[in-house]
Parts: C-alpha cells; sequence; structure tokens
C-alpha cells in the first residue's frame, strides 16, 4: 500500500534539487510513491530526475509547459494514490522522519490534516532560523485533535501559514473537497490550504521541527512577484467568496481578517519595485477594505495592536505621506533615515545620486529595486576608490555632458551639502534640479 504521495513542482531548481530528493527518497518511511511535475524547466532539472527516476522506482516523472507552480502540484494530485498526499518544493527538504512521524500521528488519531514546525535556511548567510512560536501556540486548547472552530477565536489563519510543505492532508479529504491550487504565478497555495484547514475536521499539531525552507533565494517567486503584485489579494477574496459560500465565515471572520492585516502589512513591505508598491497601497485604500471591511472594527477587535494600527495608518493616508512619515519616524528613532524620499521628485526620471557613503549605498541600492527612476547616475568625488571596490560609481566632472532632471546630494553633513550645491551651481545646474538628502529639515 502507498502510504503517502509527495509531490514537488520543480521549475530551474538544478542547485538545489538534489538535495531535495534525497531528503525524500531517504525517508525512514518507505511506502511512498514520489510524483516529480517539471514545469517546462530550461536548466538540468529534468535530466537530475530522471537519474534520480532510474535509481528508485518510486518516482513517477511528470512534465507540463511553464504554468507555474500551483498548476503543477495540480497536474501531479491527479496521479496521486497514497492514503496521505505531501508537497515540497524543489528549493527546500524534509527532516528523514518527517512522513513517518507525521503519517503516524494521521492514522492514530483518523485525521484529515497533519501540521508540523519548520526552519528557515538562509542562502545569504548559511544560517538556520526558528520562528518565535509563542503567539501560535496561544490559540491553542489542546495540539492532539481538533478541527479550526475549536481554536481560540477559530484562529486557523494564526497557526499556520498558507503553505503546503509543511502539512500532510487525507488524500480522500481533499477530493471529497475538490480543491486545486490557483493557476497564479505567485500566492497561488494559500487558498487550499486555508480552504482545507477550514473544512477538516480532526485536525493535529506536531511540535517537531520537520521541513527546512530555503529563504533569500535570488530569482525566487517570492523575490519576483511584483508583476503579479494583485494575486496576494485576490487570494484572500477567494477564500472570504469561499467561506460565505459554505456559510463558515461567521465562525472564522475575526481570525480572517486579523490575517488579512498580517498579510497586507508583509506583502506591501516585501514588494521590490515602486509600481507594484504604489500599485498595492491603492488596491488596500480603494478595493480591499470594501470587500473586507477592517475598519468595521475596532482595535480590540485585533490580536496585535501595531499592526492594526499600521492598517488604519495606510487605510486614511495618501502614499505620500505614508512614506514622508515613515521616514521621519526613522530620524526621531535616533536612526539615519535611509528610506528614499519618493515624494520629494516624480517617478520615471533621470536622477544623478551623489554620494556614495552610507546614506548614498543605502539610496541607490533601493532604487536600483525598486525602479522608480527611469535612470540612476550614482557620482562621488572620492569615484575611483569607490569604483576600486567594484562599486558603480562615476566621476562628477561628466554632469556637465549629461541629460538629467535631477541631482540628489546623499551626504549627511549639512556643510558638505552646501558646498557640493555651490560646485553644481557652478557648472551650470539650476537650484530647482537639486535635491537634499534631510531635506524636510532645511530653513
Amino acid at each position: 500500500m502507498t502510504k503517502v504521495s509527495v509531490i514537488v513542482p520543480v521549475y530551474n531548481a538544478q542547485q538545489y534539487l538534489e538535495t531535495c530528493m534525497d531528503s525524500i527518497c531517504g525517508q525512514t518511511l518507505k511506502e511512498l510513491e514520489i510524483l516529480c511535475v517539471d514545469d517546462g524547466s530550461t536548466d538540468a532539472s529534468y535530466e537530475i530526475l530522471q537519474n534520480y527516476a532510474k535509481k528508485d522506482s518510486r518516482i513517477k516523472l511528470l512534465s507540463q509547459k511553464n504554468q507555474y507552480a500551483g498548476v503543477a502540484r495540480n497536474h501531479g494530485m491527479k496521479y496521486a494514490r497514497g492514503k496521505y498526499m505531501a508537497f515540497l518544493d524543489a528549493d527546500d527538504y524534509f527532516e528523514c522522519d518527517m512522513l513517518e512521524k507525521m503519517y503516524e500521528r494521521a492514522e492514530e488519531g483518523n485525521l484529515d490534516l497533519v501540521i508540523c514546525r519548520y526552519g528557515q535556511y538562509s542562502e545569504k548567510t548559511g544560517k538556520v532560523m526558528f520562528p518565535d512560536w509563542t503567539y501560535i501556540n496561544s490559540f491553542f486548547h489542546t495540539k492532539q485533535e481538533f478541527s479550526g472552530k475549536q481554536l481560540k477565536h477559530a484562529g486557523i489563519f494564526q497557526i499556520a501559514n498558507g503553505w503546503p510543505w509543511d502539512k500532510l492532508f487525507r488524500t480522500d479529504f481533499v477530493k471529497a473537497c475538490g480543491y486545486e491550487y490557483s493557476d497564479f504565478r505567485s500566492s497561488e497555495d494559500g487558498f487550499f490550504v486555508f480552504m482545507l484547514m477550514a473544512r477538516a475536521k480532526r485536525i493535529s499539531y506536531l511540535d517537531d521541527i520537520f521541513v527546512r525552507h530555503r529563504i533569500d533565494l535570488p530569482g525566487s517567486l517570492s523575490n519576483t512577484r511584483e508583476s503579479n503584485w494583485e494575486n496576494g489579494f485576490k487570494m484572500l477574496l477567494l477564500i472570504k467568496d469561499e467561506m460565505e459560500r459554505l456559510g463558515i465565515y461567521k465562525i472564522y471572520e475575526q481570525s480572517f481578517l486579523n490575517e488579512v492585516v498580517n498579510f497586507t502589512n508583509w506583502y506591501l513591505e516585501s514588494l521590490h519595485t515602486f509600481q507594484a508598491y504604489e500599485n498595492s497601497y491603492l488596491y488596500i485604500q480603494n478595493t480591499l477594505e470594501k470587500a473586507v471591511g477592517i475598519m468595521n472594527h475596532d482595535r480590540e477587535y485585533y490580536f496585535q495592536d501595531g499592526l492594526y494600527d499600521w492598517y488604519r495608518e495606510v487605510y486614511a493616508t495618501s502614499l505620500a505621506e505614508y512614506l514622508f512619515e515613515k521616514g521621519k519616524r526613522l530620524s526621531q528613532e535616533g536612526e539615519v533615515n535611509t528610506l528614499f524620499p519618493y515624494t520629494d521628485m516624480e517617478k520615471d526620471k533621470v536622477l544623478i545620486l551623489y554620494g556614495a557613503g552610507k546614506v548614498g549605498k543605502a539610496f541607490y541600492s533601493q532604487l536600483m529595486k525598486t525602479q522608480f527612476c527611469k535612470k540612476v547616475i550614482w557620482m562621488d568625488r572620492e569615484y575611483q576608490a569607490f569604483t576600486a571596490m567594484g562599486m558603480d560609481v562615476e566621476n562628477p566632472d561628466r554632469i556637465s555632458q549629461i541629460q538629467f532632471d535631477y541631482i540628489f546630494i546623499a551626504v549627511m553633513s549639512r556643510k558638505a551639502q552646501e558646498e557640493i550645491a555651490r560646485w553644481l551651481l557652478s557648472k551650470g545646474v539650476r537650484t530647482e534640479q537639486i535635491k537634499y538628502y534631510g531635506n524636510s529639515e532645511r530653513t
């Protein structure tokens, strides 16, 4: 008997795929089928999977044109014969006894769903981090066997994230509910996971840390959601609509609205381009709030005062005012304000960023990520020293040869700002073209 079907969507994951596959093939639970769905990879991923399939008869290799992870998981589910289903992304990996322990717990309690804990492995630092579960633990009356409505505040949205790889699902239960993953490029898993949690009659939670989830991966979907910025909000509204259709929204409303506030805070601050940030900010104000009604409830309704206050500020404040106040708070807290003052100029302009010190470095990095400007030219008098360190800093003597809209003087010293400004004016730069770090405090 196949006890667990493990479904792995794979897209250009050659760097991490062997670690992932070894963690599945080496499970202490042997009665597995491993459904690997290649999502149109253009690297060596498919060849790696073929080599594994030759060595392990439990592996079934499927392929499709690139349609993203959600569709790949749906493809794999069609072939799943195991009593339970597990999902793993190709850049993550399981502990060797995960499926055995999860399976045993599911069988003991005749469960629809089992949840475990995870660690985050940072590709930048090489360190594994473990979240603080104190907040999560506060929603449990018991971790043995429960349904969502038996949690404190019916808190299904607080006890787990909307991803599938730290969960084991009973296959018959999933098929009876009829849910599939959304075909979004990002945020495709939240609807599937949370709706199954809302409908499960018997859930259990294990405190064991069984999964390692990689973060800070260059080019990962979590880092490239900007062109699909609306997907996260679509996911939330799909969940709300489905719970209303089933007549269970009132049971989970408080838990859901708290998740909306938490999700929008994380989602907005994780975006890397100004256009996606602006689009999301306006969507929260003009569409999301009308659809869910966060502001229909007072502060006491929300579990985390700080997040509610943040949402209220976003809802009631223009984007320009919000960014200004955010920068001002950093200054008042005694920190160098390293948030670029986006409200000081229009988008899609050609900007010369003058200064490659602490502030200049921070601003250049932000401007490159957000693509707020049509072009950014970075300059400093000490350009030779900075270029020797591999920084893209140019000679400011070129200013007279360049067409630009603004120059931003990104240095902290007022005296140095004035000296630079005088020099710029002597080069024919107009006064109205010059912007300054700390402009809001200048007299």
